[in-house]
């Protein structure tokens, strides 16, 4: 076997570890970026429960035909 192509297979077998090192990290980063996203979109979907709510019960108010001041808002709404 050539010496050349020792020397080739080498360097062609270090890249490849590097390059899969790489892609692996980067899915790994990924994954986190994603759990914060997921994490970061149940509290909007939270959030946005509460301010439905607080709509029907506005709604309701002005309906009933009560007077200001509106019904406060939601204890936990801006946490």
């Amino acid at each position: 076997m050539p010496e050349w192509l020792i020397g080739f297979l080498g360097v062609a077998g270090t890249l490849t570890i590097g390059v899969l090192t790489w892609l692996a990290t980067r899915r790994s980063g990924d994954r986190t970026r994603i759990e914060k996203l997921e994490e970061r979109l149940d509290k909007v979907d939270g959030r946005n429960a509460k301010l439905q709510d607080y709509a029907g019960l506005l709604r309701k108010h002005i309906n009933d035909g009560n007077p200001p001041p509106p019904p406060p808002y939601p204890a936990d709404l801006f946490e």
